[in-house]
C-alpha cells in the first residue's frame, strides 16, 4: 500500500468531505425525506385506516340506488340537517349521531338509507347545497368536513350494540320518551331536560283556529269527537308525558292522542297548551320535531356552554357508550 505524507492525506480527506457536501452540478444529491414528504406519508396512512373513507353507503335517491363513501355521505348530511352557524362540538355530535343512525338503519331492503329526511336522514345533493349556501359553500363544507373527519368511525352503542340515534330540531325544554311517540321502548331514548333552548327560533310557535275550523279538523280526525255547544267546554285537561308532551286530550267527550292532534293541526310538536280565548282556539307549542333523542338546539346550547360532543351525546342518549369501529 502506498504511503502518503500527513499533509497530503489531510488534504485528500478535506476534498472528499467537500465533494460529498457539495456535489458537482448535474450530479444527484443523496435523497433526504423532507418534513412535508413525511407528513404526506402519514396522512396517506391515516386515510388507509379511515373507516369513513373506506366504508360505502348504499344511498337511495328517488328510484335509484348509488354508492357513496361514508365520509361524503356524512358531510352532506351535516350540511343538510344542521345549521352551519352552530358550534363545532354540536356539529361533531351530529356527525356521530348520523353515522350511528345510518349503520343501524334497516328501513330499506335494497339500500342502507335514503336521502329523504321524513324517512331517514336528509341529504341534499351538491348542486342543491351550492345553491343554498352560495358563496359560503366552500367554507361551510370545510366546517362540516372537520366535524366528520374529527369523529371518524366513532359511533354510539348500548350494551355493545349500535343504537337508533334519532334526533330532531328543538325540544322546548324536555325531550320525549320513545315509547310515548312510537310505542316501542328503547332504554337509551328517555325523556331528559334540555335547558338553554329559549333563544332558538323554533322554541315557541302558536297556531290559532276559529271554532268552525277547529270542529272541521276534529270531524276529519275522529267523527265521534265532533264538539257541540259552548266552545269553552269542548276541551278537557290534558294527560302529559314525562317529557311534558300531551299524551291524551279529551275533546268533545272523546280521548285523542297528542300525536293525532299534532298531525291533524299541523303543530310543530306534542308539547303544547290548548285554550279557548273567547273567540279562537289557541295552541301554544314548544319545540319542533318528535323530540326523541338528540335535540340539535340543545346540543348548540351545551356547546356554547363549553360541553364536548361526547358530553352532549351522553346527555341526550341515556346510558350509551362512545365507541370506535
Amino acid at each position: 500500500m502506498r504511503k502518503y505524507e500527513p499533509e497530503i492525506l489531510m488534504g485528500l480527506i478535506m476534498s472528499l468531505a467537500l465533494l460529498l457536501a457539495f456535489p458537482p452540478r448535474g450530479a444527484a444529491a443523496p435523497e433526504r425525506p423532507s418534513a412535508s414528504h413525511a407528513a404526506v406519508q402519514i396522512d396517506l396512512e391515516a386515510q388507509k385506516a379511515s373507516f369513513d373513507r373506506t366504508h360505502s353507503v348504499r344511498l337511495l335517491q328517488g328510484d335509484a340506488v348509488g354508492t357513496i363513501s361514508m365520509r361524503e355521505y356524512l358531510i352532506g348530511v351535516v350540511l343538510s340537517e344542521m345549521p352551519m352557524s352552530f358550534e363545532p362540538e354540536a356539529l361533531r355530535a351530529q356527525a356521530i349521531a348520523s353515522r350511528t343512525y345510518v349503520l343501524h338503519s334497516s328501513r330499506h331492503s335494497d339500500a342502507d338509507v335514503c336521502d329523504d329526511g321524513a324517512c331517514c336522514q336528509c341529504r341534499e345533493d351538491e348542486e342543491s347545497l351550492r345553491r343554498r349556501f352560495g358563496a359560503d359553500y366552500e367554507a361551510v363544507r370545510e366546517k362540516a368536513q372537520q366535524a366528520v373527519d374529527s369523529t371518524d368511525g366513532i359511533v354510539l352503542t348500548y350494551g355493545g350494540a349500535l343504537i337508533d340515534a334519532t334526533y330532531f330540531s328543538c325540544s322546548g325544554g324536555m325531550t320525549e320518551d320513545a315509547r310515548e311517540v312510537w310505542g316501542s321502548d328503547a332504554p337509551y331514548l328517555r325523556a331528559v331536560a334540555s335547558p338553554g333552548e329559549e333563544n332558538a327560533g323554533n322554541y315557541y310557535s302558536r297556531a290559532e283556529f276559529s271554532p268552525e275550523e277547529f270542529a272541521d279538523v276534529i270531524a276529519v280526525l275522529e267523527p265521534r269527537a265532533i264538539p257541540a255547544g259552548d266552545p269553552a267546554e269542548w276541551v278537557g285537561k290534558p294527560v302529559r308525558t314525562d317529557g311534558d308532551g300531551v299524551r291524551t286530550l279529551e275533546i268533545g267527550g272523546t280521548v285523542l292522542s297528542g300525536a293525532q292532534l299534532r298531525e291533524a293541526f299541523g303543530l310543530r310538536s306534542t308539547n303544547f297548551n290548548l285554550h279557548w280565548d273567547g273567540e279562537r282556539f289557541c295552541f301554544d307549542v314548544y319545540g319542533a320535531g318528535h323530540r326523541v333523542g338528540l335535540s340539535q338546539c340543545g346540543a348548540q346550547a351545551m356547546a356554547l356552554a363549553g360541553a364536548t360532543a361526547e358530553q352532549i351525546l351522553t346527555t341526550y342518549y341515556t346510558g350509551v357508550e362512545i365507541s370506535h369501529i
